[in-house]
């Protein structure tokens, strides 16, 4: 229905910029059609006149009409939220996936401490033993014999 109405609404702002530029041109405005010629000779200048300018009224009376439905129209349909409570409603989603993750690493933390503690090593053993390890792959292993 509102996609109707916006359609609407553009084909008279169309005709209604059509109808202003058509008509002729009192104290320099953007008037196309002048005197002498074309559609006044048709209908008369005074008929032409005439006519546009009802022509103009009607699209005029249509396009503000027009334009309140479909504000009306679109402060309804989208009523059930505003952009404020679309930006904390996502601060609380952000918020509940920190403490998720936050979480998670936390437990994943603790099961690793819990598997050092379980062989026996202090997490500054546990340091040592990495770098040793990290020498021997290296090929920079030190033994103590070799000192």
């Amino acid at each position: 229905m509102l996609s109707v109405i916006l359609v609407i609404q553009v084909i008279v702002t169309v005709f209604l910029i059509t109808v202003i530029m058509i008509q002729k041109s009192e104290g320099g405005g953007l008037g196309i059609g002048g005197s002498g010629g074309g559609m006044g000779d048709f209908l008369g200048a005074k008929g032409t006149a005439n006519l546009l300018t009802k022509v103009t009224s009607v699209l005029a009376a249509t396009f503000m009409i027009l334009s309140i439905v479909l504000a009306i129209l679109s402060s309804r349909v989208n009523r059930d939220s505003s952009i404020m409570d679309k930006i904390a409603e996502q601060e609380q989603q952000s918020t509940e996936i920190e403490e998720i993750i936050e979480q998670d690493i936390t437990e994943e933390v603790e099961a690793v401490d819990a598997d050092n503690s379980e062989a026996g090593l202090t997490p500054e053993m546990q340091k040592i033993k990495d770098s040793v390890e990290k020498s021997i792959r290296d090929g920079q292993a030190t033994t103590p014999d070799a000192e």
